[in-house]
């Protein structure tokens, strides 16, 4: 069931959007206090109101996930894990920023990743394959990324993500 005021925190939360003030989780969980509601739904809210308006989606389907494992090799592309507990289909730009599930911004990845990842870009092994035909796309990926996995070797075992090159910008 939907919240009785979900009208209000929607219009709370574009207000703060449009207004560049919705960046801090302390905003969000003040603004889940005073909507009662779940951090969670006030994130589905940013997420709506940053792809409106476009024909994109994040979301995707059981072909392209699908399609992802074979081109990925069932292989992490951050830290190479080929035998991880979980794997998950990754946003390289996640949803947050307006990512598009296509498969030039999505990589397998070990869930161990994608969880010390979170809501950071990182550039996966298969970056310059997955991009070649998406220059707009890869320069979007290397203006906001903060860790580079292109350099590692792929047949090294990894426990965690750890990058060849950490980024700063």
């Amino acid at each position: 069931m939907a919240h009785p005021n979900i009208f209000e925190r929607q219009a709370k939360v574009k207000q703060l959007l449009d207004e560049n003030l919705l960046t801090h989780a302390v905003i969000k969980k003040s603004l889940s206090v005073e909507f009662n509601c779940s951090k969670s739904a006030i994130h589905a809210d940013i997420i709506h109101f940053r792809t409106l308006g476009t024909t994109e989606t994040i979301f995707q389907s059981a072909k392209t996930r699908a399609d992802i494992f074979k081109r990925d090799n069932g292989e992490c592309q951050y830290c190479g894990n080929k035998v991880a507990y979980s794997y998950i289909v990754e946003h390289i730009i996640p949803a947050y920023f307006s990512g598009v599930a296509k498969p030039y911004n999505l990589v397998w990845a070990c869930q161990k990743c994608n969880a010390a990842k979170r809501r950071q870009v990182w550039i996966p092994r298969n970056f310059e394959e997955i991009t070649k035909h998406h220059p707009e796309w890869k320069n979007k990926v290397l203006v906001l990324a903060t860790k580079d996995f292109r350099m590692q070797n792929t047949n090294e075992e990894a426990d965690s993500p750890q990058p060849e090159q950490q980024l700063n910008h």
